[in-house]
C-alpha cells in the first residue's frame, strides 16, 4: 500500500506519494484541469495500481474527487484544520 496527499487551490494541485515507511516516491504540482488530472494519474500509476494507493484529500465531493474514485483510488477525506498547527512562539 502506498499513500498520497493532495492539496489543491485554484491555481495548482500539489501532490506527493510515499511508501508506508515514509520514503517519498514522487511529488509534484499540476494544473487543476483535465490535463493536470491526466498528469497526476501518470505520476501515481507509475508506482502502483490505483487500488493500492490511499489518498488523503481535503474534499469529500467534486469533479476531482469523483474522478479519483472512478479510477479506483481509495480516498480518505481530511479536514484541513486537522493539519493546521498553531504557530510556536
Amino acid at each position: 500500500m502506498l499513500f498520497a496527499g493532495i492539496d489543491w487551490s485554484d491555481q495548482s494541485l500539489e501532490y506527493h506519494l510515499r511508501t508506508s515507511d515514509g520514503q517519498v516516491l514522487v511529488e509534484g504540482r499540476v494544473r487543476p484541469d483535465a490535463a493536470g488530472l491526466a498528469e497526476l494519474y501518470l505520476a501515481l500509476d507509475d508506482h502502483a495500481a490505483p487500488a493500492e494507493i490511499g489518498i488523503a484529500i481535503e474534499a469529500t465531493h467534486g469533479a476531482w474527487v469523483q474522478a479519483l474514485l472512478d479510477r479506483g483510488y481509495q480516498l480518505y477525506p481530511v479536514n484541513p484544520k486537522t493539519a493546521s498547527f498553531p504557530s510556536r512562539v
